[in-house]
This record gives C-alpha cells, sequence and structure tokens, in this order.
C-alpha cells in the first residue's frame, strides 16, 4: 500500500466510523459493532449491556457520504448495491435500533421505528398509483412466492400459540380469524385483500361462502385455480376490483394486513365499507401491523427503504388511530390481541426458506441484486418486531349498540 492508498484509506475509515457515530457506532449501547474500511482497517464499538456482536464490512468508499445525504434509507439501498456486507444482518439492525432508545435519536433507529415495519406497505393500496406499485410486488409470478412462503402460500404473519413451525402457525392464525369473526356453516365472508386464496380455503372449509376481492390478477388467477382444483369453486366468488366496488351483505368481513397499503387518506373509507357490508348482527376481523402510538406523528410523514424500494407509498397505521377510524364508522371494538413476537418468526422462517430456495429463484431470471433487496427486506422487518417497535394485532369489530 502506499501512501496515498494509505491516506485514502484513513479518511475514509474515519469519516465511516465519523458518519455512523452520528447514527449508530457512537451510540452503542448494547452489544459490539466491528466496523471494516475496503483496505481492511478496523473499528471495534462496544456498548456496556449485552447484545448481538456483529461486524459491517465495506466494500465502497462511497457508502460515507450516501449514510450522510442519505440517512437510513442510504444504509438499505447501499446493501442492495453491494457496497456492505455484514455477518449477520438482522442482528446489526437490531443493534443499530437498539443503541438508540429515543425514538427520535437519529436516522437509523427512527426509521426502524417508523418502517422496518413499513413492513407490509406491501398490501393492496388502491388507486391513484397504489395499484401500480402493489400489482408490481404481487405479479413478480406466483412461482416466485410459492418457493419460499408455506405450502398455504400465506403472505402474513402466522400466529406462533403453540405452534412449532410456519405451516402451523399460519393454519393458527387463520383458526382465531374465523373464531373471533364467528365464521361457520353456511356463513357469507367478505374478504378484502384474498390474496392467493389462504384464508379463502380455511373458510370454505367451515362451510362458509367466501366472496375475496383483490386488485392483483396474478392472486386472482391463482385463488380460482386453488379452489378449481380443491372442489371448493362452488363456495367461492374471486373477484377483481377496489373495495370501494364491494356489493353485497355479509355476516363477517375480513382483511389480512391489507390496511397497510391502502393510501392513508381512504382508511376512513375502508371503514365505512366494512360497516356498510356488514350484517347488523355481524362481525368484522381485521389483521394488521401497527405503529408505536407514540410514533406515529413523526413517522406519518417520512420515507425509509421499504417505501423507497420496495412499496412506494403506504403507511402503518397505530391503534389510536384504528380505534379512531372505526369507531367513527360506528363500529365498536369486541377484541384485540397483539402477536408482534409471531411476526418475527414468520420473517425469520421466510430468510430461511428464501436462501435455501435461491438457487431455484435465481434460475427464474432473478439477480443478485434482487436477492440482496429482498434479503435485507426480511431482516429489516424482522428486527423492526424483535425490537417491539412495530407489532401485528388482530382487532375485532361489531355495529355499535
Amino acid at each position: 500500500m502506499n501512501a496515498e492508498t494509505s491516506q485514502r484509506s484513513t479518511r475514509f475509515a474515519a469519516q465511516l466510523s465519523q458518519t455512523l457515530g452520528r447514527t449508530v457506532a457512537g451510540r452503542v449501547s448494547n452489544g459490539t459493532l466491528h466496523l471494516v474500511s475496503p483496505d481492511g482497517t478496523r473499528s471495534t464499538h462496544a456498548g456496556v449491556a449485552p447484545g448481538p456482536e456483529v461486524t459491517l464490512e465495506a466494500h465502497d468508499p462511497a457508502l460515507a457520504r450516501r449514510l450522510l445525504t442519505e440517512g437510513a434509507a442510504g444504509l438499505g439501498a447501499g446493501y442492495v448495491d453491494g457496497q456492505w456486507d455484514t455477518d449477520d444482518l438482522p442482528g446489526f439492525l437490531k443493534l443499530a435500533a437498539a443503541s438508540l432508545d429515543d425514538a427520535n435519536a437519529g436516522p437509523v433507529g427512527a426509521a426502524l421505528q417508523r418502517g422496518a415495519s413499513a413492513l407490509w406497505d406491501r398490501r393492496p393500496r388502491r388507486r391513484s398509483g397504489a395499484v401500480d406499485a402493489m400489482t408490481d410486488h404481487y405479479n413478480l409470478g406466483n412461482r416466485f412466492y410459492e418457493q419460499w412462503l408455506d405450502p398455504s402460500v400465506t403472505y402474513s404473519s402466522g400466529y406462533y400459540d403453540g405452534a412449532d413451525d410456519l405451516e402451523e402457525a399460519q393454519r393458527a392464525k387463520y383458526d382465531r380469524v374465523l373464531d373471533r369473526a364467528r365464521i361457520g356453516t353456511n356463513s357469507d365472508v367478505l374478504e378484502i385483500g384474498c390474496g392467493w386464496g389462504g384464508f379463502a380455503e380455511a373458510a370454505t372449509a367451515a362451510g362458509a361462502h367466501l366472496t375475496g376481492v383483490t386488485i392483483a390478477q396474478e392472486q386472482l388467477d391463482y385463488a380460482e385455480k386453488r379452489a378449481a382444483e380443491g372442489g371448493w369453486t362452488h363456495q367461492s366468488d374471486f373477484q377483481l376490483r377496489d373495495f370501494a366496488e364491494i356489493t353485497g351483505a355479509y355476516d363477517a368481513v375480513v382483511s389480512i394486513e391489507m390496511i397497510e397499503s391502502v393510501d392513508h387518506d381512504r382508511w376512513p373509507e375502508l371503514f365505512e365499507t366494512v360497516a356498510r357490508h356488514l350484517k347488523p348482527d355481524g362481525r368484522a376481523t381485521f389483521q394488521i401491523i401497527t405503529i408505536d402510538d407514540r410514533v406515529w406523528d413523526t413517522y406519518r410523514g417520512r420515507n425509509d427503504f421499504i417505501r423507497e424500494y420496495i412499496f412506494p407509498g403506504g403507511r402503518l397505521p397505530a391503534p389510536k388511530v384504528i380505534s379512531e377510524l372505526s369507531g367513527a364508522a360506528g363500529l365498536d371494538t369486541v377484541d384485540v390481541l397483539d402477536f408482534g413476537s409471531s411476526y418475527a418468526r414468520t420473517l425469520a422462517a421466510w430468510s430461511d426458506r428464501f436462501e435455501a430456495a435461491w438457487p431455484t429463484i435465481e434460475a427464474m431470471g432473478f439477480d443478485d441484486r434482487f436477492r440482496r433487496m429482498w434479503r435485507y427486506y426480511l431482516a429489516y422487518c424482522q428486527a423492526g418486531f424483535e425490537l417491539g417497535r412495530i407489532s401485528v394485532q388482530q382487532w375485532t369489530w361489531q355495529h355499535a349498540a
């Protein structure tokens, strides 16, 4: 290494350490972070409390400037672009956020609180350009999702209440929704955002008739094929339409992780739609990814990695917002279950399955940048749930007396 190269390396190490010092390294309180510059120069930042021990290895000197100009979104984008790697991606993201206890202390921690979750900014959003973003995500191809989701092709959190594996947890989630919404023989059920038909299959097996709406053509085709092959076409009706176009009255209305990608200004319309189509003695059950009430005001107007790269737009509601909107629509809350730890386990299982399936996924035409984007996305969300910065809840309502 000549003198000029050495000076550049020293400047990079100093700049990177200073940049991360403003966000993570200088505030490490839990665990240990090792920073490695492109030439192998190392620095270590240890907290006083136990936590993950992780290494961040930078490959590109431009990373420091990117972090300064783009903050947490730049951290994610830098990973996707191959500017850095780590030996434990969820662990690094947990360390970054846990070292910033104050919800607004820094860009990395704040982003994990606002958006690690924005997680399912991936649910069917409606109109105003939202359809394009949602269909881009869901129409990657049914084969892509089949490779790493469980056999029911369920793209929402399982419920690990005694369940040993992902498939059991997904079934437990469906069973609880059926119970809370009082769905059984001859129930007329509306599902807003029916996905690939996983819940529809569970509901029809319980003797119900289900009408499912989606705005993703590939999901619609898959659900109809699933019903035909399973022999329950006569118990189902899948429709390609926006929730505002729904007709009819139903004993139960169900929606599983869809509201997160509905445009924020349409949330009141969604709850009004539920109230309008729910029979007088019916129940509605939603599964919703939520952001902490305390950070809602700062979170709702900001951008992050997932909004930028996975689901342009979209937002997680805070429990207080859900309560206000459902109440304004004339719905009384019957039950709320919080099970965020189940989502962390679901995401960990998805990550393992995604990596195991990568050779097959790659053969389908997806490149390494796509792999890194999805790897970061899943780890980003897992970290948020493990830290409790975001959660998942099941809400059940009935008409106000």
